[in-house]
């Protein structure tokens, strides 16, 4: 079985499970207005590009909008593949100022050992109550955030808990949350919709984000870029 069959695998049963009203990894609940949520996570995220976004918001954000208006879709400005969640988002933070400093010293050693990931985005990962693109790569993936997570124990950094895997990861780029149950054409259109294939890109740079659910401009902060090179794993 390959990395990407072992993803597509866990895509899956995180969706079958989903379904049954289990939770194997960290969901958040519906709210009524994600531009205003006060709620801040710390993460590492590679922006979409602008072709990239204007692509993902015409074929999929538009349509979705339109059977049903009322749901958060996500601007074009703030889509973007999450690499790897560090803190999840709470109200008072779960970090510091003075730990994203420290992050941000050991992740610029770190990814000095870390090479560009390509993302083969193919088809919908439809969770509780958000839906997101599915990311497909190589196991470098897990390599990279195994990596990551090694630096950051080794200098006592205690990261969220929250994932489904700790040997097989994958992409997502969330492009809609629910503030109410859809709408039975929201169901219908998302079905249409469901594998759709928008291509592959590469990953050239991260970002340590701290940021709102919604990565609403306003309530978005940039604290280091990691551009990458040809080196590393």
């Amino acid at each position: 079985m390959t990395y990407q069959d072992q993803q597509y695998q866990l895509f899956n049963q995180l969706e079958t499970v989903f379904k049954k009203g289990q939770q194997p990894s960290n969901v958040y609940p519906p709210i009524a207005d994600y531009a205003r949520d006060s709620r801040q996570c710390l993460t590492l995220v590679n922006y979409t590009s602008p072709d990239l976004s204007k692509l993902i918001d015409a074929q999929l954000i538009q349509p979705l909008k339109e059977a049903d208006s009322k749901q958060y879709f996500y601007p074009q400005i703030s889509l973007h593949t999450t690499l790897l969640t560090l803190f999840l988002a709470a109200d008072p933070p779960l970090f510091t100022e003075a730990e994203i400093k420290i992050i941000a010293e050991i992740l610029t050693e770190t990814f000095k050992k870390i090479t560009p990931i390509t993302y083969c985005l193919d088809g919908l990962f439809i969770m509780p109550n958000s839906i997101g693109i599915r990311g497909y790569t190589d196991s470098k993936l897990t390599e990279t955030i195994h990596l990551i997570q090694q630096d950051l124990a080794a200098q006592n950094i205690k990261l969220s808990p929250g994932l489904a895997s700790n040997e097989v990861f994958f992409g997502h780029i969330t492009i809609c949350r629910f503030t109410t149950q859809p709408n039975s054409e929201f169901w219908q259109k998302l079905t249409e919709l469901k594998n759709i294939k928008l291509g592959s890109y590469v990953s050239n740079s991260w970002n340590l984000v701290s940021s709102n659910l919604a990565f609403e401009p306003n309530s978005t902060k940039t604290h280091q870029v990691f551009n990458l090179d040809d080196h590393g794993v």
